[in-house]
């Protein structure tokens, strides 16, 4: 079966392994608009019986993934706020999607409420979830925002619990809360922010406990907290599942068969990845972040049967799901 998806092939989230440093590339391209291959039908019979050292994983069956508490077969999608208006519930269905991780702007337009309004409207009734995803230490006009600010934790803090205690979502998700490659050069830098997760964490669940709190993590392995604060041991004790973004197109692997200078292919990067990550995290579900496209220099949409393999290798290695980046 053939699904028409509406891709933005480039990324809001974007990662430089050389600096680790994020960038915004809003600029429109003609290869927006793709046909793919619905990867959850294409590759079905392989998917299915995909199974890890631990259990074994079926994310095929939506009914089963779809809604509740349970992170351990997630199909998700990533979703900017002005794509809201133009989201394709029937293909959502249609592709098995179980969660939707929707930009939540706290200053520009649109703003989270009119965004949180439109779309827990639009997918009532189907048991997707909703993410409100924000955005942490950016400021309106890109800049990195010290992790230690007083005034912007608040405001996140606050807009956290306007969120929580008004809008019927089902999970924080907390994006660019780390250091831009730079946590080396401050004191505490890691503990600084495990507390504001923790921060976040207790005031979500003192308004809900069923409102899930997860972070999106840079994918650098032992040296995360050095240069991004981020340490996943840590950070597992106040989170309900963890999103690495595994982009392998920005981290120099081109194809699923490029390899780097020890022969390991983007694929088998991203398997590797999620093994260590997960090995971190003290069981908590991690879901593998996955480019749809080849890069940021490169927004050609990867093909669907590879694709199909990157899911299938973090799956293999203990990923609970997935989620694309994205609509």
């Amino acid at each position: 079966m053939i699904i028409i998806l509406s891709l933005a092939l480039f990324s809001i989230n974007s990662i430089s392994a050389a600096t680790g440093n994020q960038t915004e590339n809003i600029t429109n391209s003609s290869e927006i608009q793709q046909n793919i291959t619905d990867i959850t039908d294409s590759n079905a019979t392989n998917f299915n019986n995909t199974t890890s050292s631990n259990n074994t994983t079926s994310i095929h069956n939506s009914t089963e993934a779809a809604g509740g508490s349970s992170y351990s077969k997630v199909k998700g999608i990533w979703l900017k706020a002005e794509s809201v208006s133009n989201l394709n519930v029937t293909t959502l269905k249609k592709l098995g999607i179980t969660d939707v991780f929707v930009k939540c702007n706290l200053i520009s337009t649109p703003t989270y409420s009119s965004v949180l309004t439109a779309i827990l409207k639009k997918l009532q009734g189907t048991n997707i979830r909703v993410h409100a995803w924000i955005t942490c230490f950016i400021d309106a006009n890109g800049n990195w925002v010290n992790p230690t600010n007083t005034t912007q934790q608040t405001k996140l803090l606050n807009a956290i619990k306007d969120i929580v205690k008004n809008y019927n979502v089902s999970g924080v998700n907390l994006d660019y809360v780390r250091y831009p490659g730079t946590a080396h050069n401050y004191t505490n830098a890691t503990a600084t922010i495990t507390s504001f997760v923790q921060k976040v964490y207790n005031t979500v669940k003192s308004i809900n406990s069923s409102v899930a709190v997860s972070a999106d993590v840079m994918p650098e392995g032992s040296m995360n907290a050095y240069y991004y604060g981020q340490n996943y041991t840590q950070l597992a004790k106040y989170l309900d599942f963890m999103v690495p973004m595994i982009y392998k197109g920005n981290y120099g692997y081109s194809s699923s068969t490029g390899t780097n200078s020890k022969g390991q292919s983007g694929t088998s990067w991203i398997g590797s990845t999620v093994k260590y990550i997960v090995s971190q995290t003290n069981g908590i579900p991690v879901i593998a972040c996955l480019q749809t496209y080849r890069s940021d220099s490169n927004v050609t949409a990867i093909p669907a049967s590879e694709l199909q393999n990157d899911i299938n290798a973090a799956v293999t290695n203990g990923s609970s799901g997935y989620a694309l980046f994205r609509y």
